[in-house]
């Protein structure tokens, strides 16, 4: 029963590393060697992986130099970022977010590491707001500039209801809760109309669920029979806008793509 009723309305790490791959080598041809910094559990694992594959099936001259993982709640990166400086890599991969994600950047901008290599941030969209330094490799499953809030005004109601409310642009977790909880009421109110009911039986609703297509504020989401979603991924190189205490991207770019 759970399998019939579970849906997944964001991506995966396979769409997420091959886009990442994809974008370095076209800001970064020349890349030589890389060294992963990523989570020692599941996600910063699969993260690697799926970057690394991706990366030396498209440029398979590029040399691992290491790959660091790091346990779950660790706040210390002095041992990996010394490790980083003694390698000298062209590029690093790190998947870390949150928390993890502000603690390695206020300690590799401490000692100097963004001075020696250029990070592709997996996760980087949180780290825009937290002293991201300048041109670095920004990927984000949502970022609140993007589609353009002048534009699109769904993007530009949730942003402007986000930033009354908590004081800062949203960052990527919100949009995803927004596309799970429009897609839930999306699908719950077409089965109704279908159904010509005041509340719909949920095989209905999952049948609807299957093949709907909807907007979100961050999102065209095209639901697929798999139960997942064929949506967007954007990511860019960062440049700080100390006036806005934010960080925005340059050279943006986004893509749709399949999240299995």
């Amino acid at each position: 029963m759970m399998k019939k009723v579970t849906f997944r309305t964001g991506g995966t790490t396979v769409t997420d590393g091959v886009a990442l791959a994809r974008y370095v080598l076209e800001v970064m041809p020349d890349v030589k060697t890389v060294v992963g910094l990523n989570q020692d559990y599941a996600y910063g694992r699969d993260e690697w992986a799926d970057f690394k594959n991706a990366l030396l099936t498209m440029k398979p001259d590029v040399k691992v130099l290491d790959e660091l993982f790091t346990p779950l709640f660790a706040t210390d990166y002095s041992a990996q970022i010394s490790k980083i400086l003694d390698l000298r890599p062209d590029l690093v991969h790190t998947s870390l977010w949150g928390p993890d994600l502000v603690n390695f950047i206020k300690q590799a901008t401490a000692r100097g590491l963004f001075q020696q290599t250029r990070v592709a941030f997996a996760r980087g969209e949180f780290g825009l707001y937290e002293g991201m330094p300048d041109d670095q490799i920004v990927e984000g499953p949502h970022y609140h500039g993007f589609p353009d809030p002048k534009a699109y005004y769904i993007n530009r109601d949730f942003v402007e209801a986000y930033i009354s409310r908590f004081g800062s642009p949203p960052p990527y977790p919100a949009y995803h809760m927004a596309n799970a909880i429009l897609g839930v009421k999306y699908a719950f109110e077409v089965a109704a109309a279908v159904e010509n009911v005041e509340w719909p039986d949920l095989s209905a609703v999952v049948k609807i669920f299957e093949r709907l297509a909807y907007a979100t504020p961050g999102d065209y989401i095209i639901m697929t029979p798999n139960h997942n979603a064929m949506r967007g991924l954007s990511w860019a190189s960062q440049k700080a806008v100390s006036s806005l205490r934010l960080s925005t991207c340059t050279r943006l770019r986004s893509t749709r793509r399949w999240a299995f």
